[in-house]
């Protein structure tokens, strides 16, 4: 899932999409997948998320199968002052910013 050069996956050219619709309600009646992958694969998948954003931090998830982070890089004092490409991916484009004066 973070390997480079797979577009659409979540690297570092797209940005995460994710929904969980058309899931069956885990342990309902008629469900998809037993209660437990199912939640292991939403935290799988919403740790994956949480990487884009701790990347600008200098974190990373230690596995997709953790909450537990670890620190990556340290040079993150001020991941706001990251340039507008690296960050773009995660803002709307009307925040993005702007060499123009307001």
């Amino acid at each position: 899932m973070r390997s480079k050069g797979r577009p659409g996956l979540g690297d570092d050219r797209w940005p995460l999409v994710t929904h969980f619709v058309g899931c069956k309600p885990c342990g309902e009646h008629g469900a998809s997948y037993e209660a437990a992958r199912c939640r292991r694969g939403m935290e799988r998948a919403l740790n994956f998320a949480d990487d884009q954003i701790l990347k600008l931090y200098g974190f990373q998830h230690e596995s997709l199968n953790t909450t537990a982070v670890w620190r990556v890089r340290n040079d993150t004092g001020r991941p706001m002052d990251a340039d507008d490409e690296e960050i773009g991916r995660l803002l709307h484009p009307s925040f993005r910013a702007s060499s123009k004066p307001l």
